[in-house]
């Protein structure tokens, strides 16, 4: 690119021929593609002709294509897939505690082994320092708050985001918080901005 575009910019009125030789003019042309590749864009060469403005144009459009493609080659060999682990995978065959009436409903955990109900996610804290159940299903920013250092991962769709506040009511905003707060609605959330 770096060739075509000094073929096409070297004029007789100060352009890429006015250099002092034809290799300069090559080298200032990679140089060109170079910072205009990695959209740097110095500006000590700019295009000045209308076949080189095309050029460019078709350069930066091909550069910010090469440069997604190979961005998402490089993710890709992580081996990860985007976004956590979901969160039917990490309950999976486990005991696990929920907050009766909370944001994660039982009809959330299907895929658990077992499921108990806690007034509280402060006894449900409990009872996972006891060992009677393997993990407890909570939104994750107040249960991050409430581990007092214990592990807290982030699953699929249980990302939680301050919308609003209301006001008023408790029982409104308990509502509202067991709809917003819940998995599948943060799913729900994900896979519409995710698909645009």
């Amino acid at each position: 690119m770096g060739t075509i575009f000094w073929l096409v910019e070297r004029t007789d009125d100060g352009g890429l021929a006015s250099r002092e030789s034809h290799i300069r003019g090559i080298g200032d042309g990679f140089w060109w593609a170079g910072v205009t590749a990695t959209t740097i864009g110095y500006g000590d060469l700019v295009p000045k002709t209308l076949g080189g403005r095309v050029v460019a144009m078709i350069w930066m459009l091909f550069s910010m294509a090469l440069t997604a493609i190979l961005t998402a080659y490089l993710v890709s060999l992580t081996g990860q897939k985007g976004g956590g682990p979901s969160l039917d995978d990490a309950i999976s065959q486990q005991h696990v505690g929920f907050v009766a009436d909370g944001a994660v409903p039982a009809s959330d955990l299907e895929e658990a082994r077992q499921l108990t109900s806690f007034a509280s996610l402060d006894s449900a804290l409990e009872a996972l320092d006891a060992d009677e159940i393997d993990r407890i299903a909570h939104p994750y920013q107040p249960a991050k708050s409430a581990a007092d250092g214990k592990s807290v991962q982030r699953f699929e769709g249980t990302v939680a985001m301050l919308l609003f506040q209301i006001g008023g009511s408790d029982r409104l905003r308990a509502e509202i918080d067991h709809i917003i707060l819940s998995p599948r609605w943060q799913q729900r959330l994900e896979d519409q901005f995710s698909s645009r």
